[in-house]
């Protein structure tokens, strides 16, 4: 596969710049400079940075940043039920060009995928996964507990899949090998079918709940095209409780199903608040 992509790799920095110009050219209404639309757009664009400075392990600011910007969205939230309804707002890019634009991020950010490599941040989750299965100590001064949370164990082995498959191939045992592969391709499949499922899950609110496909499509394109969907694409503990908590709000009308989704999803990304 490598030799296919060519050593293919999405650089966050590179991608917050050109994801960030993207969205303003795309959905950015320049006729309307205070409308609240345009308020939402630069929000998305404000948690890059602190997207930024966790990826160069600046935990504290770049978390500090994030809590500040969803405090901001909390309140816009809460605001929204206020606001007086507006007519609808069309993206800047025509539906067939914005049909396109989805296919192409789709196909890029599934790449980065399929071409994602374990990072030792990646790794570190599954060796304390291997330490808890076998009952060992964690090491003294172990600072990863910290960083991650003790997590949700069950979830937890099957989202590492892709980083224990790269501890196991370099074992010289072939059988180990080959189960290491199968569970690698297992945890990248899921991944994108997850990203699939989101997206399908987008399009289908915007058709049925919205009565306009190409609000489905805005939306789903403007998820591929967050600095966060880049940096997150490979994990599967982000985008399987995302795709859930999507098709729980496309099946609002069915509250048993609704519910379900939704107990599932918590149950994915469950931290215990008092272990």
């Amino acid at each position: 596969m490598r030799s296919i992509l060519f050593e293919w790799h999405l650089h966050p920095t590179t991608w917050v710049y050109l994801s960030s110009l993207m969205t303003i050219g795309i959905y950015f209404k320049f006729n309307r400079l205070w409308s609240v639309r345009n308020l939402d757009l630069l929000g998305l664009i404000a948690l890059a940075p602190g997207l930024l400075l966790i990826e160069h392990r600046q935990y504290q600011l770049g978390f500090s940043w994030l809590f500040a910007v969803g405090g901001f969205f909390v309140i816009r939230l809460l605001l929204d039920t206020v606001m007086v309804r507006r007519p609808l707002l069309e993206p800047n890019l025509s539906a067939s060009g914005l049909t396109f634009t989805l296919v192409c991020l789709l196909v890029f950010l599934m790449g980065n995928v399929i071409a994602y490599q374990p990072t030792e941040d990646d790794l570190a989750g599954a060796r304390r996964l291997e330490r808890l299965l076998a009952r060992e100590e964690p090491p003294v001064g172990q600072e990863d507990l910290l960083q991650h949370g003790p997590g949700y164990p069950l979830f937890f082995v099957f989202a590492s899949f892709a980083n224990r498959a790269f501890m196991s191939l370099e074992a010289a045992d072939a059988e180990q090998a080959s189960r290491a592969a199968l569970e690698d391709a297992t945890a990248k499949v899921t991944a994108i079918l997850g990203h699939l499922a989101l997206i399908a899950g987008m399009v289908l609110i915007g058709y049925k709940h919205f009565d306009n496909l190409q609000t489905g499509f805005a939306a789903s394109a403007l998820y591929l095209l967050l600095p966060y969907t880049a940096q997150m694409t490979g994990r599967v503990d982000h985008v399987l409780p995302a795709a859930l908590l999507v098709w729980a709000v496309a099946a609002y009308r069915r509250p048993i199903v609704a519910g379900v989704l939704l107990g599932l999803s918590a149950g994915a990304i469950y931290y215990p608040l008092f272990l």
